[in-house]
């Protein structure tokens, strides 16, 4: 599957997230990290790996009653407008994936989703964040709206953790950001 993201998909994402870093719409911002473009949101990227990799799950009958446990790591940010797509390669045990430049050898991330057999339970150390109905309900009809997906609960409720967490913790987030390195 390939897609590729313009300046109104990363508005949009901005709009649902809260997640307004200057490197997704300012282009001097994005080329201090060494980049020649805007950068797309990493997590508006995985949005559209999730559903592929939920996708292939359905397509291919991969059942089961535990938890999927997906992980990746960025290699390199995607850029707004650059035509990307994911190479999925099924394994006994996990589904690997690479999201790649169409065109060249660049990888941009890589990682995989599996089937947990373990039972998740809450630990002594889970942050829990209350989210008020109303909220819930006007995310639900704002993702709907701008990404009707297949597995769009899955993929809302995603979201949502992501952009409460930026929510609660971007003060520090940007304070930790700011910091001058710290010589050892």
């Amino acid at each position: 599957m390939q897609f590729t993201f313009n300046a109104s998909d990363i508005e949009t994402w901005a709009q649902f997230s809260g997640d307004r870093n200057p490197i997704h719409f300012d282009l001097n911002e994005a080329k201090k990290l060494g980049v020649n473009d805007i950068v797309v949101h990493g997590m508006l990227t995985l949005i559209h790996v999730k559903a592929t990799l939920l996708q292939y799950f359905q397509e291919n009958r991969v059942e089961s009653p535990h938890w999927l446990l997906f992980q990746s790591m960025l290699k390199i940010p995607v850029l707004i407008n650059e035509l990307v797509k994911i190479d999925i390669n099924p394994k006994s045990d996990r589904i690997s994936f690479t999201l790649c430049a169409e065109q060249g050898m660049k990888k941009h991330i890589m990682g995989n989703l599996r089937v947990l057999e373990e039972e998740i339970k809450p630990g002594d150390s889970d942050v829990i964040y209350p989210i008020p109905l109303p909220v819930m309900r006007e995310s639900a009809a704002f993702f709907n709206d701008k990404y009707p997906v297949k597995h769009h609960f899955f993929l809302w409720l995603d979201a949502l953790v992501f952009k409460t967490f930026l929510e609660k913790n971007l003060t520090e987030i940007t304070h930790h950001l700011l910091q001058e390195p710290q010589d050892k």
